[in-house]
C-alpha cells in the first residue's frame, strides 16, 4: 500500500477571542508571559477514486517548546485516538496526533491546549550545528557589510550592530507574508516582513562564523490585524545566535535583545522555510487539513522597563532661534547588562504641530551598562518678551518621563565660529578649532559639547565680559565611509554644524587567491592567498572552509606582495563555502574574497566493476523471481 507524505508550510495563524482589548502598557516591557495556547483544527481524507482506504493518518504539530526561558505543560488532547511526542531533525519537541483505520469522507476535528509560561531571558545554547541554506548562505557583499559594520567591537555589539543595521535598511512590507525570501534578496531589495529580516541577519551572523538560527513562533504586537474582530497576535520570527554557551535572541523586525515575554518559541530551524506536515498510510485518498487557528487566553502578565533613563536639559532655558541640549543617561534594568531597544521623543504641541525641533526624533539604542543619548531641541522664532513652557515627552522601552524646556524671546551674547577638515578618511584623528566670545557685560559660564556620529567631547570654560576663548578638539572619524554633520553646540544655545564627508581608505588588498573547483576527499588544499600592501599595514587574515577555520597575522609595507598558504585537509564529501577576509588594525575591515568548492571522493579501480555486477545479478534475481 503507498504512502503519501503531504508537505504543508507552517502558517502560524493567532488570534485572541473577540472583544478582547489590548493588554499592555508596553509589550516590549513585559518581563513574565502566562497564558493559555489552544489549537483547533481539522481534517479529511477524501476518497479519489475506487479502492481508496486509510490505515493510519498522522499529524506532526509544532508546538510551543519547554526551555529555560519557556515552560509548557499539556493540559489536554481531544479527537485524535492517541498522540505522542517526538524530535525533529533540530531538536525541536513535535506533538503527533494519530487516527488508527480513519474513517473516509468524515471531518475529523481535534484540538489541543497547552500552559505557556514565558521570562525574558535567554536559553542556553541549542548546541545543534546549524547548516547554511540557500536562504541564509551569505554573498561576498553581504561578507564584507557584516565586517564593515563591527569592527573593532565586542561580541555582544557585534550582535546588536547587525541587528540595527537589518531593522533600519529593511523596510517592512506586508505583500511579502507567506513568500520566502533570501537573505540575498532582502539585502538587495529591502523590503520584507519578519522571516526577510531574519533570514538577512542570520546570514551577516553566519559570515562572522557565528551559530546564527531562526526562530519560529509567535508575539504580540500592537497593531490590530482585524478591525471587525480584534486580534494582537500574531506569527512572528526573530533569531538566536550561540556566544558563551547561550542561545541568544535577536529581533531585527521589532528591533529588540533580549526578545520580550510576549515572544512564545515553537521552533527552531535553519531559516524560515519550516513545515508542519501530515503523513497517512493510505490509498486513493486526498487529503484536506484545516489547521485553523491558535488562540491564546491570558492569565498573568507582569512588566517592567528595560531601561532606566534619567535627563537633563542644557539650558534650561533657550532663546528665540536657539537650541537646547537634552543629555539622557541610560542604564539596563534588566537582567542581561546589554540592551537593544527603541527611544523616540515628542514635543509639545502648537496649533497641532510640533513647537520645537527635534534632532533625532528617535534613536537605535545598542549599549551594554550604560550609555548617553544626545538630543537637540531647536526652539522657532519668537518675538522679544514672549516666553513658553513646552513639555518635551521621552518614551519607548517601558519608560515616559517628561522634561520643561522654557523658550524665551531674549538676546544671546555668545557668539561661536568652527573649522575643520570636511574630507577624512575612516577612522582618521583630527583637529577642530572653534573660538568661543561673550559679547555681553557680564562672566557667562558654559557647557560645550563637540559631536559626531555617536562620539562626543566635552569641556567647561567661564568667559569675563567682551572675552573670546579658542579650543582645540582632538576628534576621530567614523569607521563606516558616508557624509556626516558634525555639531559643536554651547550651553548659551548657540548651535553650529558643517558637513563631513568620509571617504573609505583600503591599507591592503587581495592580489590573488586560486579556490578549486573541487578537491579528492583524499587529497589535501594548499589554498595560496596573496596580499598586495596599499600602505604599510599589520591585522589579522581569516579562512574558513566548510566547518574549519584558519587564522594568520600579518605584517606588510607598502607595495609589497606577500602570499600565505592555508592548509586543508578535507573530511566529508559535498559544498564547502570558503570565505577569506582581511582585517587590519582593531579588526577593520579590508577586504574580502567569498567562494566554494566541492570535495568529492574518488573511486577505487574495482568499484565499477561491482556496481556492474551488482547490476547484472539484481537482474538476474528479478527475472528468477518473476519466472518463479
Amino acid at each position: 500500500m503507498p504512502r503519501w507524505l503531504l508537505f504543508l508550510c507552517a502558517a502560524l495563524l493567532l488570534s485572541v477571542p473577540a472583544g478582547e482589548a489590548k493588554l499592555f502598557d508596553s509589550p516590549e516591557a513585559v518581563n513574565y508571559l502566562h497564558a493559555e495556547v489552544m489549537k483547533e483544527g481539522s481534517i479529511t481524507l477524501e476518497s479519489a477514486g475506487p479502492g481508496a482506504i486509510a490505515t493510519r493518518l498522522e499529524i506532526r504539530h509544532s508546538v510551543p517548546q519547554g526551555t529555560y526561558r519557556q515552560t509548557t505543560e499539556l493540559l489536554s488532547v481531544t479527537g485524535p485516538d492517541d498522540y505522542s511526542f517526538d524530535e525533529d531533525e533540530f531538536g525541536n519537541e513535535i506533538m503527533v496526533l494519530t487516527w488508527d483505520d480513519p474513517p473516509l469522507d468524515q471531518r475529523l476535528d481535534y484540538s489541543i491546549v497547552f500552559d505557556v509560561k514565558v521570562w525574558d531571558r535567554d536559553d542556553p545554547a541549542a548546541g545543534t550545528d546549524f547548516p547554511v541554506t540557500a536562504m541564509t548562505e551569505a554573498s561576498q557583499e553581504i561578507t564584507e557589510k557584516a565586517y564593515e559594520l563591527t569592527g573593532g567591537l565586542t561580541t555582544r555589539e557585534k550582535f546588536m550592530e547587525l541587528t540595527s543595521y537589518v531593522f533600519d535598511i529593511v523596510d517592512y512590507d506586508r505583500s511579502y507574508q507567506n513568500v520566502q525570501k533570501s537573505a540575498q534578496w532582502v539585502f538587495e531589495n529591502r523590503k520584507a516582513v519578519c522571516d526577510g529580516h531574519a533570514n538577512l541577519l542570520i546570514s551577516m551572523l553566519r559570515a562572522l562564523g557565528y551559530n546564527a538560527y531562526y526562530v519560529i513562533g509567535y508575539a504580540y504586537t500592537e497593531e490590530n490585524l482585524d478591525p471587525d474582530n480584534p486580534n494582537y497576535w500574531g506569527p512572528h520570527g526573530w533569531v538566536e545566535v550561540e556566544h558563551d554557551g547561550k542561545a541568544v535572541s535577536l529581533d531585527p523586525t521589532w528591533l529588540q535583545h533580549p526578545v520580550d515575554a510576549t515572544h512564545i518559541k515553537f521552533a527552531i530551524a535553519p531559516d524560515s522555510n519550516y513545515t508542519e506536515y501530515v503523513e497517512t498510510m493510505a490509498n486513493r485518498i486526498m487529503v484536506n487539513w484545516e489547521k485553523g487557528d491558535y488562540l491564546v487566553r491570558m492569565l498573568d502578565s507582569t512588566e517592567e522597563p528595560r531601561i532606566g533613563a534619567e535627563s537633563r536639559l542644557v539650558p534650561a532655558r533657550a532663546g528665540s532661534g536657539e537650541h537646547a541640549l537634552m543629555i539622557t543617561d541610560v542604564r539596563s534594568s534588566m537582567d542581561s547588562p546589554c540592551v537593544l531597544t527603541r527611544l523616540m521623543l515628542a514635543s509639545c504641541r502648537d496649533g497641532g504641530r510640533p513647537f520645537l525641533k527635534l534632532e533625532p526624533d528617535e534613536a537605535m539604542l545598542g549599549f551594554c551598562g550604560n550609555t548617553t543619548l544626545y538630543w537637540i531641541l531647536g526652539v522657532p522664532g519668537l518675538s522679544r518678551g514672549v516666553e513658553y513652557s513646552c513639555g518635551v515627552n521621552l518614551y519607548g522601552a517601558g519608560i515616559s518621563e517628561t522634561g520643561t524646556l522654557v523658550a524665551a524671546g531674549e538676546p544671546d551674547f555668545i557668539d561661536a565660529r568652527i573649522s575643520t577638515r570636511k574630507v577624512l578618511t575612516a577612522g582618521q584623528l583630527f583637529q577642530v578649532n572653534t573660538t568661543v566670545e561673550n559679547s555681553g557685560l557680564s562672566e557667562s559660564d558654559l557647557e560645550l559639547f563637540m559631536m559626531l556620529d555617536d562620539r562626543v567631547q566635552e569641556t567647561s570654560i567661564s568667559l569675563d565680559a567682551l572675552q573670546a576663548a579658542d579650543l582645540v578638539w582632538t576628534m576621530r572619524a567614523p569607521r563606516q565611509p558616508g557624509e556626516y554633520i558634525m555639531r559643536f553646540f554651547s550651553s548659551s544655545g548657540k548651535l553650529l554644524e558643517e558637513d563631513i564627508q568620509v571617504v573609505e581608505k583600503r591599507s591592503v588588498r587581495i592580489a590573488n587567491a586560486a579556490i578549486p573547483g573541487n578537491i579528492s576527499l583524499e587529497g589535501i588544499l594548499n589554498l595560496n592567498v596573496t596580499l598586495l600592501g596599499l600602505d604599510d599595514a599589520m591585522g589579522v587574515m581569516r579562512v574558513s572552509i566548510g566547518r574549519e577555520e584558519f587564522e594568520r597575522e600579518f605584517f606588510i609595507d607598502k607595495d609589497e606582495e606577500k602570499t600565505f598558504t592555508f592548509v586543508y585537509t578535507p573530511d566529508t564529501e559535498g559544498l564547502k563555502r570558503v570565505s577569506i577576509v582581511v582585517l587590519s588594525g582593531e579588526e577593520d575591515y579590508e577586504a574580502a574574497l567569498v567562494g566554494s568548492l566541492v570535495v568529492v571522493r574518488e573511486e577505487e579501480w574495482w568499484e565499477p566493476l561491482w556496481n556492474l555486477v551488482g547490476g547484472l545479478l539484481e537482474g538476474l534475481f528479478s527475472i528468477l523471481g518473476m519466472n518463479g
